[in-house]
């Protein structure tokens, strides 16, 4: 890829990799490229591979096969000494929503020992320091201690801390859980500015208005493969032009289930809560009469990104 006429290289590259544990295959990717810049999020249902890769990607586990594995500039196939990979996971950033930050020490006190625990220099830890609460918003709060901050403030201390290194790619996982909205909101401002100051986000959730809100690009897994690989937009375009949904009594299930076989394209998704009704949702009809065959009130929408999370999670 090309920016400004000159060459970009790739901030991820994956080739024909697999993970196995004994004869379950974790992760099977044949093809992937993620470039900086880009906000990039892993979604899927639990159990679908996004731990393992973020794992592989962080060099915390070793493919069980690859044939091209680069990841912020360094070949993670080939051997590297201690010093080199030391300077190489200063490149990578990682946030989980869980507290990885000491809540006796103050807002600064957390960055400092962080700054060393990297071997910041100490004649750069102050710029750094600073340099990050601005990034992330908190630099009114450097002196406070991390116990009295809101759940909010303290996702965003731990991004700081995640950004300490000045990493080229940082690993959100579920960043926004127990965040109110608006905490939610504020956290959103800050993944923005880091995408526009250059550096990689990927960010693993299960929040699809996450995705839609913040990332370029979406990859989708599904039983430890990559099944989809596109933008929000394109991702919601795999559930169709229209979505339909429909109650029926419980006892109609199977008619309707019929029913949407004789349909060219037809996909269900059928929902019961209890035992009287059930709710339908049906993809992948284009003439509205065939929605009108099946002899049940229904209603009309453009698809979501969840419509496409339940098609490819395997729940149709």
């Amino acid at each position: 890829m090309h920016m400004n006429g000159v060459a970009v290289k790739p901030i991820i590259r994956i080739k024909n990799l697999r993970k196995e544990f004994g004869t379950r295959v974790a992760l099977k990717i044949e093809d992937l490229t993620i470039m900086p810049h880009e906000t990039v999020a892993i979604i899927g249902p639990n159990g679908a591979g996004k731990t393992t890769f973020l794992r592989i990607v962080s060099s915390l586990w070793v493919p069980t096969l690859a044939e091209t594995l680069c990841v912020a500039g360094i070949d993670l196939l080939e051997s590297h000494s201690k010093k080199e990979m030391k300077r190489w996971r200063s490149k990578i950033g990682f946030a989980s929503n869980s507290n990885q930050l000491f809540g006796m020490l103050t807002v600064q006190e957390n960055l400092e020992y962080v700054a060393r625990l990297y071997s910041i220099p100490r004649k750069l830890r102050s710029d750094r320091i600073n340099e990050v609460l601005s990034l992330c918003g908190i630099t009114n709060r450097a002196d406070d201690q991390v116990w009295k901050l809101s759940t909010g403030l303290k996702q965003r201390v731990n991004i700081a801390r995640a950004l300490i290194t000045r990493p080229q790619i940082l690993f959100l996982d579920e960043p926004t859980t127990g965040l109110d909205p608006l905490a939610a909101a504020d956290l959103y401002d800050v993944v923005r500015g880091l995408s526009y100051n250059g550096t990689s986000v990927i960010i693993c959730t299960h929040l699809m208005s996450e995705v839609d809100d913040l990332c370029d690009r979406a990859l989708f897994m599904s039983h430890g493969e990559l099944v989809a690989n596109g933008s929000p937009g394109e991702l919601r375009k795999m559930a169709g032009d229209t979505v339909y949904s429909l109650t029926i009594s419980s006892e109609e299930i199977e008619r309707v289930r019929l029913r949407a076989k004789q349909i060219p394209g037809c996909r269900l998704i059928i929902r019961q809560s209890n035992p009287v009704t059930a709710d339908v949702l049906i993809y992948g009809v284009k003439d509205p009469s065939d929605i009108a065959d099946f002899g049940n009130a229904y209603s009309a929408r453009k698809p979501l990104l969840s419509d496409t999370f339940f098609l490819l999670g395997g729940n149709g």
